[in-house]
């Protein structure tokens, strides 16, 4: 009869080893640059690129350019969505320019750099990636139904949550396997990094 307990309770240890080594498998983090992913990275982030959900996505908010410049300061922000790999290596990145801070949907996107000017508008660039090297820009569509939502946004916190929905075509392609274009749908929740990279 002891015999039978100790048997069962190997076999017992063993599935929750293995259950639990699966989380593990589900639960991985890439190690990223030295210091960049737990530092440069803050909130949560999903969604899907041409049907496909993010894999491993990261999110981060920017301050819009510096704080002498004093209206896009106050008023606008950046936010960054990076798609790693399983070794830790960057593969896609949408970046936001310009988005105002004041909750509503915004539904005109340029693809267009931006400068700090009042009437200027929200603009989203896609890249694809490998690791540092730029592979593929990709600019949104001028026809399409382009936005990006904040549905709120905290002053004394930073918190930024939104929403966003965009197609965009290849500037060239480089590659076999490069998409003509991208259509990214998701939601995220993040905070606007400071100037020294770090979070209030």
């Amino acid at each position: 009869m002891l015999q039978q307990r100790s048997i069962r309770f190997l076999i017992q240890l063993g599935v929750l080893s293995i259950g639990l080594l699966a989380c593990r498998r589900e639960t991985f983090e890439p190690d990223g640059p030295p210091g960049q992913y737990s530092d440069y990275y803050w909130g949560e982030v999903s969604g899907s690129r041409n049907g496909i959900s993010f894999f491993v996505p990261r999110v981060s908010g920017v301050y819009h350019y510096s704080p002498d410049e004093q209206w896009c300061y106050a008023n606008t922000c950046n936010v960054q969505i990076t798609e790693f790999d399983n070794g830790g290596t960057q593969r896609t990145q949408v970046f936001f320019s310009k988005v105002p801070k004041n909750p509503g949907t915004y539904r005109e996107l340029t693809g267009a750099a931006q400068t700090c000017a009042k009437d200027s508008i929200p603009s989203v660039r896609f890249y694809l990636l490998e690791g540092d090297a730029l592979l593929n820009t990709y600019l949104p569509i001028a026809a399409g139904s382009n936005s990006i939502t904040i549905l709120s946004f905290d002053e004394k916190t930073t918190e930024i949550r939104g929403s966003f929905d965009f197609t965009a075509v290849a500037e060239r392609i480089t590659g076999p396997n490069d998409p003509d274009k991208v259509r990214c749908i998701g939601q995220f929740h993040t905070k606007l990094r400071k100037a020294d990279q770090t979070f209030q």
